[in-house]
């Protein structure tokens, strides 16, 4: 921590090109280079910020690509205990808890929330939750061995590309109303993109352009979309049935039968079901002819049971 202000790390800092923030835990990042209440850039992190803006890359992981967030960073949680019992602002020993940071990270994308492990750790839930309790529109979602690199960010030309297997989520809230009902949380028509390898996004214009070489897909099978009980990914579901988020939004995307789909979480005091309905707008696009890669703006809606 003292080496934050370090003149000598400034200078060091100052012969690099790129930077690169490794895994852990965003907390020790903030407490690390910003300020305390204040939350003002330390030495080093103020050398770093003014080395982006000169054009150097600045990358991170798990914990390294969530600082990189602006105000309500995540700092910790588990979708089903956000959904049922909502986030407040903190650091949390439970790890199950949701919390947020109110004066966030370093602030390096603004443009939406970020959190990450989507696929491992099935996080929309508590995406989703977060970014309707403090009042933001988008939230990126990244899978694991993918990225999502960002041009000219904070500017109206800001542009994003996904690289890797996995993708990237996009999470819209727009047009999303949440309420608390005597059952529980809900949510309705709040969108979902997915986004895979060379597929680019305008923050600006809230659009996605398919990479080269993908196509629309044209659904033709009539098969149903797969029952899941574990949307998220519980830790407590012994069976370890796999994460379904996004497979039950890419079987209902293949199938031409249905128009919507459920599934629900493996906890039950509410069990929450997530509904996905393809609604005027919703686009699909193939590379395969059958696989549904890239996904645009398919409804999402949560509601106790």
């Amino acid at each position: 921590m003292a080496n934050a202000d370090s003149d000598a790390v400034v200078d060091q800092v100052n012969s690099m090109t790129g930077f690169f923030f490794g895994g852990g835990d965003q907390y020790r990042y903030v407490t690390t280079l910003l300020h305390g209440a204040r939350h003002t850039d330390s030495k080093v992190l103020a050398a770093i910020r003014a080395k982006l803006a000169d054009g150097a890359v600045v990358a991170g992981t798990s914990a390294g690509a969530q600082i990189a967030a602006g105000p309500d960073m995540v700092t910790g949680g588990e979708s089903y205990r956000a959904l049922r019992d909502g986030s407040a602002p903190g650091y949390f020993d439970d790890g199950t808890r949701l919390g947020h940071l109110p004066e966030g990270g370093f602030g390096f994308l603004r443009s939406g929330l970020v959190d990450t492990h989507t696929g491992a750790y099935g996080r929309e839930g508590r995406a989703l939750r977060l970014a309707a309790d403090t009042g933001h529109d988008r939230v990126y979602a990244l899978q694991e061995n993918s990225a999502l690199v960002v041009d000219n960010p904070g500017t109206l030309h800001e542009t994003t590309t996904v690289l890797g297997s996995n993708g990237v989520g996009v999470l819209d809230l727009r047009d999303a109303r949440a309420r608390t009902t005597p059952d529980g949380w809900t949510l309705a028509r709040a969108r979902y993109t997915h986004l895979t390898d060379g597929d680019r996004y305008d923050a600006h214009r809230w659009s996605a352009q398919p990479a080269p070489g993908k196509r629309p897909l044209i659904a033709r099978t009539t098969s149903p979309v797969p029952a899941n009980d574990d949307v998220f990914h519980s830790p407590d579901n012994p069976a370890g049935v796999p994460y379904s988020f996004l497979s039950t939004a890419q079987a209902l995307a293949e199938t031409r039968n249905q128009r919507t789909a459920t599934a629900t979480t493996y906890e039950n005091k509410p069990r929450f079901t997530v509904t996905f309905t393809k609604q005027p707008g919703f686009a699909a696009w193939t590379s395969d002819g059958t696989t549904a890669r890239t996904l645009v703006g398919l409804r999402i809606d949560v509601a106790p049971r």
